[in-house]
């Protein structure tokens, strides 16, 4: 028996074993950087904020700026405390303090991310997650597969698809999207066994794994996740003999999961109600999604056309004034791929592929035409959240359908093998016919980008009379016969048709076929992955700069802000606590405050700021004052007040704010007002001395009292702990956003909390006080979330306990039909 007999007798004799190591080289070779040290995030974006600036460097890719800005920062936060015993529930170092467990995306109790960052470094922990789950991607999708009855190399095409889709490659270091990506087969799998071989249990493990899911960091895909499986479910309920018994089961499954995670989503959807992000009209929706379709075809074919960020240089795809990044509208699942998918049509008498290649349609219908409406107005969620990540289910659909073409072409069974590669063919010569257009008619195409505004030089922030120089020198650069990614899908669509006409004739061994067919699916896209998702070393994350050393190194408890220097969230790494910041979730209460800060008072509310809050440019607002900003970073000779004090100077400087309140502090007289608008606009009147009054909300009547000393002892997430000496007691004002969940405690003794200030809190100490206050951040919506959850996991125990009794009768002897009837 040669060697290669015996590779494939033993790939068949254990499949599972085979998809582990298969998927485990194909993420190792993705992500080849970590052998050399590297991790994968990227940190080469900081290159391009004042705080680390490099003169002659530039970000490797610009789009991915979420993960090393939003994420890492609170990564860093969350490893820390972890370590210290504690959830990270609340954030004081950006947006004046936010409730940062209840965002969508925080995904702090997903239990394989807890798990790593307890045992490993912050970086180590991504990186190990972001492997781990790529490679779980491939196994669960090769065992569905499996499980769908197609052959192991097809399984293994349909995983290789999935894994380098580009979706999962787009989003991959943002965590969520492969995990959520890597979970899914494993649901459509379990429901899949449950309903054809009627066992309920497989139905209740599916149901937990969607719980899972709930604590994985996207609310919109959690929405999308489950509508996608109750689908498939219902589908195969219908499929094998639509049982009563097993249609209320599977409603049980289904109806679990978000009880399951509730102690995640109950602070979320509390979050959700307080939030401003405000709703987009439907229209806006589909038409951007219809456009969004136009450039889909381009980009399955050759999904740099439009530009890609590493080069320098990409095309904004616009809709209704909005542009979306590069990752939002990567859909490429590779050359190879697409043609098998095409070629699947044979299998067009089995239930799974109808399924799949039913919903691949629907996919791209209805979010693009009126039916989006149905969901749009009755699921919670779909009024803030572009479909683009829909794009999910459309790479996983093709995925499978690819799949089952490199089954069919294997068996022998695929109708059309020659006609398809014709098509490739054509299809090759069509793209060298494009690009030979372009690269001729360059300049009727600057003139038009020019105008139109529609390039995007990621690495660049030109204006004037530098904007057009850059953008032709960046557009002929990339439209070029010298550019290989724009030739490189006429080369795989040519490789393609030559493989499938080998395929058709038979020109070579079966074996041979099909290791070079793997080969060729895996290439393509992976090439693409490679590009786009960057490595760096590891001590460029967050390094040390003249700048931040000093804002470390001054005493006390106080806030800075920058004016254009200070990018949100960056003040996290080094303890800093900031004004500015970025989320996707936050309160009303603070854009209204920081809009107001930096607009002035009687912001119209259409410029509020809603999805984020950037740094502010406005350093004249008194309520800088009221929030405790004592240093301001800024670039040399700014628009400071006179009385500000120069404390360093270089290319960015540091200026102390003298009027600065403090962060904790006692004020003599208590002044009640109705509601935050009214103290908002109270607070922005000519004259209002801050240190001598605070605005308090539910105060009956107005408070005159005397002043006390206050030593903060402690300002940390979720609690503040101060010395206080009040012997006629007095108000005691935390310069911290009040939300839901904060508590005030004299040596253990509760006190009410007000709003206070607009958007701060406050506490009134009896008589007679000395001793320790604290104020805590322990939210109810926790607890209830905690209950919820606790009840829902018994429940599901009972139901997993009655399902496997259930199972266990039918498996026995004259029982099966008894077993079906229950």
């Amino acid at each position: 028996m040669s060697t290669a007999q015996r590779v494939v007798d033993w790939c068949r004799r254990h499949p599972a074993l085979f998809s582990l190591l298969f998927s485990l080289g194909l993420a190792l070779a993705l992500m080849h950087k970590l052998l050399l040290g590297q991790t994968y995030l990227p940190s080469d974006v900081l290159l391009d904020y004042p705080l680390w600036y490099d003169w002659v460097s530039h970000p490797k890719n610009f789009d991915l700026f979420d993960v090393i800005i939003l994420f890492y920062p609170h990564d860093l936060v969350y490893h820390q405390q972890l370590h210290q015993g504690h959830l990270f529930f609340w954030n004081p170092y950006n947006y004046l303090g936010h409730p940062v467990f209840a965002d969508g995306k925080s995904a702090m109790l997903y239990p394989i991310r807890v798990l790593l960052n307890l045992v490993l470094s912050t970086h180590r922990a991504h990186d190990c997650y972001l492997l781990g789950h790529l490679t779980l991607l491939g196994v669960t999708t090769s065992w569905l597969l499996r499980r769908l009855r197609l052959s192991l190399f097809a399984a293994s095409v349909g995983a290789s698809t999935w894994m380098l889709s580009g979706f999962v490659m787009g989003w991959l270091e943002h965590e969520h999207a492969v995990t959520f990506s890597a979970w899914l087969p494993l649901v459509l799998g379990l429901l899949h066994q449950g309903f054809e071989e009627r066992r309920p249990a497989r139905l209740m493990v599916a149901s937990l794994v969607l719980a899972l899911l709930g604590f994985a960091g996207s609310v919109q895909l959690v929405a999308y996740v489950l509508l996608f499986s109750g689908f498939w479910g219902l589908y195969w309920w219908w499929q094998c003999g639509h049982r009563p018994a097993l249609l209320l089961w599977f409603a049980a499954a289904m109806a679990l999961p978000l009880p399951l995670a509730g102690v995640q989503l109950i602070p979320t959807m509390e979050l959700v109600a307080r939030c401003s992000r405000p709703p987009a009209h439907l229209e806006v929706l589909t038409a951007a999604y219809q456009q969004l379709l136009l450039g889909l075809p381009a980009s399955l074919l050759g999904p740099d056309f439009m530009g890609n960020p590493v080069d320098g240089f990409a095309l904004r795809r616009i809709w209704a004034g909005n542009y979306w990044t590069y990752s939002e509208t990567y859909a490429y699942v590779g050359v190879m791929p697409l043609l098998l998918a095409g070629l699947g049509w044979s299998s067009r008498q089995d239930k799974a592929w109808r399924f799949f290649a039913g919903a691949l349609v629907l996919l791209v219908i209805v979010p693009a035409s009126p039916l989006w409406a149905i969901p749009f107005h009755l699921l919670p969620g779909f009024q803030q959240t572009m479909p683009t990540r829909l794009l999910m289910f459309i790479d996983f659909c093709l995925a499978v359908l690819a799949a089952y073409g490199a089954h069919d072409v294997a068996a022998g069974k695929a109708r059309g093998m020659g006609s398809m590669a014709l098509v490739a063919g054509g299809l090759c010569l069509a793209w060298l016919g494009a690009l030979q257009y372009v690269v001729a008619h360059l300049r009727p195409f600057l003139e038009w980008m020019v105008r139109s505004g529609a390039v995007r030089l990621p690495d660049q922030d030109l204006a004037g009379a530098n904007w057009v120089p850059a953008v032709v020198s960046a557009a002929s650069a990339f439209y070029s016969w010298h550019n290989p990614v724009l030739w490189l899908p006429a080369l795989w669509l040519m490789l393609a048709a030559v493989v499938l006409v080998c395929w058709s004739r038979s020109l070579f061994s079966r074996r041979l076929l099909m290791l070079v067919t793997l080969l060729l699916v895996a290439a393509d896209p992976l090439y693409y992955a490679v590009r786009f998702n960057v490595a760096n070393p590891v001590e460029t994350l967050y390094p040390p700069t003249p700048a931040s050393s000093f804002l470390q190194a001054q005493p006390g408890f106080h806030r800075v802000m920058g004016l254009g220097t200070l990018k949100p969230n960056t003040g996290m790494p080094y303890g800093l606590h900031a004004v500015g910041g970025v989320d996707s979730l936050f309160p009303e209460q603070i854009s209204r405050f920081v809009s107001t800060l930096e607009l002035g008072p009687g912001v119209p509310r259409r410029k509020v700021f809603n999805n984020q809050l950037f740094p502010i440019s406005n350093a004249h607002s008194p309520l800088i004052d009221l929030a405790g900003v004592k240093y301001l970073l800024t670039y040399p000779n700014p628009n400071l007040p006179p009385d500000y004090r120069l404390r360093y100077g270089r290319y960015l400087q540091v200026w102390e704010n003298p009027d600065a309140l403090p962060i904790v502090w006692s004020a003599p007289r208590a002044v009640p007002v109705q509601d935050f608008e009214t103290a908002l606009d109270q607070l922005n009147r000519q004259g209002l001395d801050y240190r001598q009054q605070v605005l308090v909300e539910g105060l009956p009547a107005e408070e005159a009292v005397s002043t006390f000393a206050v030593d903060l002892e402690e300002w940390s997430p979720g609690l503040m702990r101060c010395r206080v000496e009040a012997p006629a007691g007095g108000w005691l004002v935390f310069s911290e956003t009040h939300y839901p969940g904060w508590k005030a405690y004299l040596d253990g003794q509760p006190l009410p909390v007000y709003p206070a200030n607009a958007l701060f809190m406050a506490t009134r100490l009896p008589e007679g006080t000395k001793g320790t206050v604290e104020f805590r951040f322990e939210p109810d919506s926790f607890r209830r979330g905690l209950v919820v959850s606790t009840v829902a996991a018994l429940a599901w125990l009972v139901l997993l306990v009655l399902a496997l009794r259930l199972t266990n009768r039918i498996g026995e002897p004259g029982s099966a039909q008894a077993g079906v009837a229950g």
